[in-house]
């Protein structure tokens, strides 16, 4: 069976489908270790306030609160921050997820026209075949009616020159009918050997 035309472009369709589902799988881990540093955060941060709430209770000088806010606000903006990152983690997840979708696509455009050429070539495959069995069906047959017409021409002249016993042939009649030493019809010849011959029944003699 024939290659495919385009199977070379066919291998790097798939072969760019590969690499993208390798790079989604990146992208996601990414998004995933980028959404537990931000959870971790947000553990902390929720610690740290149940930890001031229990702090105010008691006599903290105003350096130590102090110290506690700005702990405090910065890790509000971190988490911000992280909240941003994993923003763009799952934007990025979603594009290449995209660009997966696409190289899938277009790799299935291409295998169904590998298909349906593979089908075409097996049609006309399976009609040359079929063509060459007719063939040389259609030659047996006429071999076949060669024989039996050579056969029967055979046993036709065979028939044709067969005689029954005790009948005279047309051929013996018309030798009968003239003289064999003058060539003229027996009944006007005057030599004694035919009017003999003719009186005995029209029977030719050996001199």
């Amino acid at each position: 069976m024939a290659q495919f035309r385009l199977q070379r472009v066919l291998d790097y369709r798939r072969q760019h489908e590969e690499e993208c589902e390798h790079t989604l799988r990146q992208v996601q881990l990414l998004h995933q270790q980028e959404a537990a540093r931000l959870e971790a955060l947000q553990t902390e941060a929720q610690a740290q306030e149940e930890h001031l709430e229990k702090a105010r209770g008691l006599a903290l000088s105003p350096t130590e609160l102090q110290s506690w806010q700005r702990y405090h606000q910065v890790l509000t903006e971190r988490i911000a921050a992280q909240q941003d990152v994993v923003t763009q983690a799952s934007q990025v997840v979603a594009a290449q997820r995209q660009q997966l979708l696409v190289a899938r696509q277009e790799t299935k455009v291409l295998e169904k026209l590998r298909d349906k050429a593979q089908r075409r070539a097996l049609l006309e495959h399976t009609r040359r075949e079929q063509q060459l069995l007719d063939e040389l069906a259609l030659m047996r047959s006429r071999h076949e009616l060669k024989r039996l017409f050579c056969a029967g021409r055979h046993q036709g002249a065979a028939a044709s020159t067969w005689t029954a016993p005790g009948v005279v042939s047309v051929t013996d009649v018309a030798r009968a009918a003239f003289c064999r030493a003058c060539r003229a019809p027996r009944r006007l010849c005057t030599s004694q050997d035919t009017a003999a011959e003719f009186r005995g029944g029209g029977q030719d003699t050996e001199p």
